[in-house]
């Protein structure tokens, strides 16, 4: 709420903020993406 505030004042005007989460089916268990969102099973 607060960050959308500071966005209509800086722009002077109303703005609508969204926000959509995509889950992968199984994502824990997959290694590469685990990878790409910056998780690793490293454990150096």
């Amino acid at each position: 709420m607060a960050e959308r505030k500071e966005i209509e004042a800086f722009l002077d005007q109303h703005i609508f903020l969204g926000l959509t989460v995509k889950v992968e089916k199984n994502w824990r268990e997959n290694e590469r993406l685990l990878k790409r969102f910056g998780y690793t099973t490293d454990s150096s």
